[in-house]
């Protein structure tokens, strides 16, 4: 009994050097932001600075700057992102445990501050928010077009039994990048080259018929395939025969 209460004894007195230990840490990182904010460095600078100087201090850095400047997180995201975009996904993740902005918003400042690592935040993003994943990924693809090619192919070999549902909002949300992303599609989901296929003629216009006919083509499908698939989509017969590739 008195072994117990000794080791009691030693556990809270841990536990109570650790929690003076957060709150002396938390204070000194409060004047480092005071004295930056005096010097008038922004936010942004202010938050990448830190993190530079102190990474083993990540989490702790972004949560006091969220919980000081709540209506400047923009800069705090951006600030965290510069100093270690490497880090993406960890940024992400504090920031919507902080709830600082609505999911889609944090999305959006992260993109579009690091395109490089959308996979990363779009990933994370739909981790921690399963239920709205396709909202993620919708906001995901129209934050940064240029980088639908890697976001499409980094969720659904993420979630690959949701395929053509995944291809299809690319689609969808992307008209104008029909051809391209069919053709990312081909030629990193080649065991899915009938469903691509149906997919892209579903969402095709007279303007970008002929290119994913050849699309297919070149991807290994046959001739009576295209067709068939085509003619589902609701295409006519002869106006698909017409732009085979002799």
């Amino acid at each position: 009994m008195k072994v117990l209460k000794i080791l009691v004894c030693i556990v809270s007195i841990s536990i109570s050097s650790l929690t003076t230990a957060a709150t002396n840490q938390e204070q000194v990182l409060n004047k480092m932001f005071n004295k930056h904010n005096e010097q008038q460095i922004s936010v942004e600078r202010s938050v990448s600075s830190l993190l530079k100087s102190y990474p083993e201090l990540q989490e702790s850095i972004i949560t006091l700057a969220f919980k000081k400047y709540p209506d400047k997180y923009k800069q705090v995201i951006r600030g965290s992102l510069s100093a270690a975009p490497s880090h993406a996904h960890k940024v992400i993740e504090i920031s919507m445990e902080q709830e600082v902005a609505h999911c889609d918003e944090i999305i959006k400042v992260a993109i579009n501050f690091e395109p490089a690592y959308a996979d990363d935040i779009v990933l994370m993003a739909s981790e921690l928010h399963p239920n709205d994943r396709n909202q993620v990924y919708i906001t995901a693809l129209n934050a940064k077009p240029v980088m639908a090619p890697s976001v499409v192919n980094s969720v659904i070999h993420r979630y690959p039994d949701d395929f053509d549902e995944l291809l299809n909002i690319a689609f969808e949300q992307l008209p104008d990048s029909v051809t391209s992303l069919t053709n990312n599609a081909y030629t990193n989901f080649p065991d899915n080259g009938e469903n691509i296929l149906n997919l892209s003629l579903k969402n095709s216009t007279d303007k970008n018929l002929k290119e994913i006919v050849e699309s297919a083509t070149k991807a290994g499908l046959s001739n009576s395939t295209i067709i068939d698939a085509a003619i589902n989509a609701g295409v006519e017969k002869e106006a698909v025969e017409e732009i085979f590739p002799s």
